[in-house]
């Protein structure tokens, strides 16, 4: 499994709570596959940062940035700074 995280800091904390209430009414229907897990948090920190981690089955889709999480990341461009990066587990791994 891997994770494609979107996160962005907007101008405001305020706007940071009225996007996650966007997104969570937010419905995709021309995605083709689907996450197995969609979270989203708060910087505990920072209250205007939040991000969304959407977790994906490396059996169905190689890791790379998603049409589901490029959409996400587009939308937060209109409020702020977004970093979008791909995880996998370094557990396991292989040093060579």
């Amino acid at each position: 499994m891997w994770i494609e995280t979107i996160t962005v800091r907007t101008a405001k904390s305020q706007q940071a709570k009225s996007l996650l209430g966007e997104l969570a009414a937010c419905r995709v229907s021309c995605m083709h596959s689907r996450p197995i897990c969609f979270e989203c948090y708060q910087n505990m920190e920072i209250a205007n940062e939040i991000s969304v981690q959407l977790l994906w089955n490396e059996k169905v889709l190689a890791p790379e940035k998603t049409q589901c999480g490029l959409f996400i990341s587009r939308w937060f461009e209109k409020y702020g700074i977004v970093r979008h990066t791909i995880w996998m587990s370094a557990l396991g791994a292989s040093d060579t």
